[in-house]
């Protein structure tokens, strides 16, 4: 993802992000989360931005439900 401040390749893929979450958002012990690596100045049209915070909030949203 280019709109980061630290490049890898083969990085993990929205599917790989959800199964990790999952869990851990499901517990009760969960009551925060911080994104880091994330740079949204390296995505100025939101091309990489927009949908990274569109798959965490339907993670999130999913574990609510």
């Amino acid at each position: 993802m280019p709109a980061v401040d630290s490049r890898m390749e083969d990085g993990i893929s929205y599917d790989d992000l959800r199964e990790m979450l999952e869990p851990l958002i499901g517990n009760s012990l969960c009551f925060g989360i911080e994104i880091t690596i994330l740079d949204p100045d390296y995505d100025k049209n939101g091309t990489y931005t927009h949908p990274f915070v569109d798959n965490l909030i339907q993670i999130i949203k999913n574990k609510e439900e």
